[in-house]
């Protein structure tokens, strides 16, 4: 028999119908309802929850669309509220506030960045160093599956020295930018 496109009855479709009118754990008690007592497509139900969370995750990715959607959600707010409820949810502007050092040009703060890229790629590489010499360890002496030597140091690793930091000793003055502080409103759902 050839696979056709089934189409959903409208009781399949009926748990879908009141979606932004109810509070969604109204939805989910209703859908878990109707498929524990046969009365719903279980694939479709499967089907449609995928596609509501696809959907949702390729809407958010492009900025302009959910821009829109944000933008139009924010004239339901009563004024100055920084929380209102809209179809059932329960909506809340949060500012995502930060600071950018960007254009601060200042020297201090740039070594810390060097320094802190330095640390990262050197913890990266001993960090494959040990991978790769336990690796050989385990080829060697093939370890029993499960087996653990709790405390048992079983090989030694080399180093040519142990890092330190050191810092230039004294004080003085460096000619900075100011740092700007920058944010976004951001919509929280409680759905």
């Amino acid at each position: 028999m050839e696979n056709q496109e089934k189409k959903p009855d409208t009781k399949t479709i009926a748990p879908f119908r009141n979606l932004l009118n109810q509070p969604s754990k109204d939805t989910v008690a209703r859908i878990v309802e109707l498929l524990k007592t046969g009365d719903i497509d279980a694939a479709y139900v499967g089907v449609g929850l995928k596609k509501f969370a696809k959907i949702a995750e390729e809407v958010k990715k492009d900025e302009g669309a959910w821009a829109i959607i944000e933008e139009e959600t924010k004239k339901h707010q009563e004024g100055t509220k920084k929380t209102f409820t809209l179809y059932g949810a329960k909506i809340t502007i949060a500012t995502r506030g930060y600071w950018d050092y960007s254009q601060t040009e200042d020297p201090v703060l740039e070594a810390y960045i060097a320094i802190e890229k330095k640390v990262k790629e050197l913890k990266k590489l001993r960090e494959e160093y040990i991978q790769n010499e336990s690796l050989a360890w385990e080829k060697r002496n093939e370890p029993k599956a499960g087996e653990t030597s709790f405390g048992i140091k079983p090989f030694t690793l080399t180093w040519n020295e142990i890092p330190t930091l050191i810092f230039e000793e004294g004080v003085g003055e460096v000619s900075t930018n100011i740092a700007t502080k920058k944010g976004q409103d951001q919509l929280r759902y409680s759905l």
